[in-house]
């Protein structure tokens, strides 16, 4: 236990005499060194030139205008109108008839006689 003191507090000494001499700064609570500077990446895509100030940015594609689309020319044949479907008729289906089943009379069986235990010679029975 006492050894993992000692090397909390060497860490924590070792930090505080570095950390003066190197550029720190914090991300996200984590305390980050950088020894040397680092370079800019470089762009993903090459800048666009910039138009001159005072004429509006040329569009490479017209927008489409906004607002309600037109409708389509209607056809002038009118759909003739459909024949509904006549429906069969529904029937109920007929119940079949509930015959009542007469319950078998139940016979009560007989309990077979008990036998009589044995005695135990070194328990006898309680009375």
């Amino acid at each position: 236990m006492v050894g993992y003191t000692k090397a909390i507090l060497a860490l924590l000494a070792a930090t505080a005499i570095a950390a003066p001499l190197a550029q720190v700064h914090s991300v996200g609570g984590l305390i980050v060194r950088e020894d040397s500077p680092k370079q800019a990446p470089p762009p993903k895509e090459p800048p666009k030139p910039e138009p001159p100030k005072g004429q509006p940015p040329k569009d490479p594609k017209p927008e489409p205008p906004k607002g309600p689309k037109p409708e389509p020319p209607k056809d002038p044949k009118p759909e003739p109108p459909r024949d509904p479907k006549p429906e069969p008729p529904r029937d109920p289906k007929p119940e079949p008839p509930k015959d009542p089943k007469p319950e078998p009379p139940k016979d009560p069986k007989p309990e077979p006689p008990k036998e009589p235990k044995p005695q135990d010679p070194k328990n006898p029975p309680t009375v």
